[in-house]
């Protein structure tokens, strides 16, 4: 039935609609493992190993875009000047700067900790997120190229592959190991590596002799790259450590029990929001190849509308039965916050499907100044909401800062549109 609707849509339309939906439907596979997994975890921890959990997540994904250094969507804005003669070559330098960098951050977590700075993280805490940092970081790359050059299902087995090993290896440790957090990621840290030899077993582009663009340029074209990759990289380090410091606050002024409620309202939040960005990973491809992409932008803001409403909507009317769910009857509280969670992640959708015009255009600077204001107002609207909303004021401190980034980055849009051409 759904290839009979597919085939009746324009032709221009049927390859993004159908990569998007091969998106969505691993992100749907991968989000059931986690409605399985991850209440049996909140269940099995206590409340406060949560809040733990969540912390090693924010140094990961706050680490991650500064080891990867944007390349994921920078690699976007020059992928049709790449030829898969080239693709290995530069992904050798690519990768190699990525390990490397991982590696400096991980040093730092360690020199931190011996000079008692740091004691966040146990020493064995710190090996483990090295080993996820490098792993992750790297199959960042892998599965951006997958994406650009339109290959879903390779791309769908790395990106979700990764996370479905991550929950079983993790939950398999910490039954068979013992009941504790670090049990937990010692699973996550063998299932991040696991995906680097699963990536390479899929990889499609063969080595080759030929290059196009000249081999002794393979470097100098890794650095033409680097200026348009980089905003990205700082521009989500700087988001993720701004949600890191709204949950220090909240650590500091309400303690770790809330901490770890507002950890659960925010991760069940973001479930729309994953699914939404893995449709519209389908879509972006075409949307940064197209000189003209208005058909595919009404299709997706029709869609955006129509699935906002649907998620926003069940996030209220079921709250407490998903709450319920994946955390039981101890994390009630946050029921009340998971419709604010909710519209907080579908907000980041927005801007990221605002990239290709960006990238089509090789002038990525409006993402850095709208990250690191949408940042900055996450973090002072934090410290003023939270003590006078307690949870709630996270969230809608979160909401009011997206809004305004949002409002930024429009604006910032129409000027680039205006003053500079696409870049061919």
């Amino acid at each position: 039935m759904n290839h009979q609707i597919i085939n009746i849509l324009p032709e221009e339309i049927k390859k993004p609609l159908t990569h998007g939906l091969i998106y969505t439907v691993a992100t749907g596979v991968s989000g059931l493992l986690g409605i399985i997994v991850f209440p049996i975890l909140a269940r099995l921890l206590p409340v406060a190993d949560i809040g733990k959990y969540d912390f090693f997540l924010f140094m990961l994904f706050s680490s991650v875009p500064i080891a990867s250094l944007g390349f994921e969507y920078g690699l976007g804005a020059f992928i049709n000047e790449i030829t898969r003669e080239n693709i290995n070559a530069i992904l050798k330098i690519v990768v190699k700067i990525v390990i490397g960098i991982s590696l400096l951050e991980s040093l730092v977590l360690f020199h931190l900790k011996i000079f008692n700075i740091f004691q966040s993280f146990s020493t064995i805490q710190i090996i483990l997120y090295s080993i996820s940092l490098s792993a992750l970081a790297s199959t960042y790359i892998f599965k951006s190229i997958l994406v650009w050059k339109q290959h879903p299902i390779r791309a769908s087995i790395v990106m979700r592959g990764e996370w479905l090993m991550a929950s079983l290896f993790g939950i398999l440790c910490v039954l068979l190991l013992g009941f504790s957090i670090t049990n937990y990621l010692i699973g996550f840290s063998i299932a991040f590596v696991m995906t680097i030899f699963i990536a390479l077993r899929l990889w499609p582009f063969k080595g080759s002799s030929i290059y196009s663009i000249g081999k002794e340029q393979i470097w100098p074209f890794v650095k033409r790259i680097i200026p348009v990759s980089l905003p990205y990289g700082i521009t989500t380090t700087a988001w993720v450590i701004s949600l890191g410091i709204e949950k220090a606050i909240i650590l500091k002024e309400l303690g770790p029990t809330q901490l770890g409620i507002y950890a659960m309202a925010h991760k069940v939040g973001l479930i729309p929001t994953m699914i939404g960005s893995s449709f519209l990973m389908g879509f972006i491809p075409e949307l940064t190849k197209r000189k003209d992409s208005r058909s595919l932008y009404k299709l997706l803001i029709i869609f955006f509308a129509a699935y906002c409403a649907l998620s926003i909507s069940i996030a209220s009317l079921f709250s407490k039965e998903i709450i319920y769910l994946f955390g039981g009857s101890k994390y009630a509280y946050a029921s009340r916050l998971l419709p604010w969670t909710t519209i907080a992640g579908l907000l980041s959708i927005i801007p990221a499907s605002i990239n290709p015009i960006l990238l089509k255009r090789k002038n990525t600077t409006p993402v850095l100044i709208t990250g690191i204001i949408s940042s900055l107002a996450t973090i002072i609207l934090a410290h003023i909401l939270i003590k006078t909303h307690s949870l709630y004021g996270a969230a809608i401190a979160v909401i009011i800062a997206r809004i305004i980034g949002i409002g930024i980055l429009l604006t910032m849009i129409r000027r680039v549109l205006r003053e500079k051409p696409i870049q061919n």
